[in-house]
């Protein structure tokens, strides 16, 4: 859109505006008894503290902590969970972050909200909205996706073109040392199998329970696996480098699928 302005197409507008409606989150309105903010009824909120949890003191970017984009898809399937009981978690489409929860002044409230469900191919699809408010009370739009409960989709195949990837050049250690920003909680990559045109392989641990991330969280166990999540795009961003000399950061997932619980340990 930006080119498109640049090249000057003969009768376009003198001013086009971008991304209005992201400029304003607006107030929260209450509607019979329940919070809402737009077309959205509210599912949880959680307080979070770069001090208390080792996840985002795990995860800072520029000398401030920032909320993993894991930790974000792992909060839309609590909230798409907690108004539809007894369905299982099976993925997440079309995750948009907005904006970084960023922790520049101490701790931050972050607010779940999901809307109406819709049906399709046997799964309910739930769209949500991430916000946060700071010391000003003011709600900030962060991420948006779409929840998708129901029964487990049929396993996908892992490409085999991954099973012949060329041998990494690094230790997993420099990468942390030169590349990556994770801190100890996060740095989750325990082996490099293999680096390509093709793809990334590694091997990873899993996470620990909640408590070990989380002051306070929403349950005992986790519904994805943040650890593992996370390290996705901390391959993706050593894949980027290896190929490009440029690191990336995440900010939309097309779509994310569960077939199975994760295991203790390491996949």
């Amino acid at each position: 859109a930006f080119l498109r302005e640049l090249r000057g197409a003969a009768g376009c507008d003198v001013e086009v505006v971008l991304g209005a409606s992201l400029a304003d989150a607006g107030p929260v309105e209450t509607s019979h008894g329940r919070d809402a903010v737009g077309e959205m009824n509210a599912a949880f909120e959680v307080g979070l503290d770069p001090a208390a949890d080792d996840v985002l003191a795990a995860h800072k970017l520029a000398g401030r902590s920032v909320l993993p984009v894991a930790m974000m898809l792992e909060y839309f399937a609590h909230a798409g969970m907690h108004a539809h009981p007894g369905l299982g978690f099976v993925g997440v489409d079309d995750l948009r972050v907005l904006r970084g929860v960023v922790f520049d002044q101490g701790q931050r409230r972050v607010r779940l909200a999901i809307g109406q469900a819709l049906t399709g191919n046997s799964l309910l699809r739930i769209p949500g909205e991430l916000r946060s408010s700071g010391a000003d009370g003011r709600l900030t739009l962060h991420a948006t996706a779409r929840v998708l409960l129901g029964s487990s989709p049929a396993p996908g195949e892992m490409g085999s073109e991954l099973d012949s990837l060329p041998a990494w050049s690094r230790s997993v250690e420099s990468a942390y040392r030169e590349i990556l920003f994770h801190g100890e909680t996060l740095a989750g990559i325990e082996e490099i199998l293999g680096c390509g045109d093709a793809g990334i392989s590694a091997r990873v641990r899993t996470a620990d329970r909640p408590r070990t991330f989380l002051r306070e969280p929403l349950r005992s166990n986790w519904l994805t696996d943040p650890l593992v999540v996370d390290c996705f795009f901390q391959l993706a961003i050593l894949w980027c480098f290896e190929r490009s000399g440029q690191v990336c950061l995440p900010s939309r997932v097309g779509a994310y699928r569960q077939y199975l619980a994760y295991p203790k340990g390491r996949v």
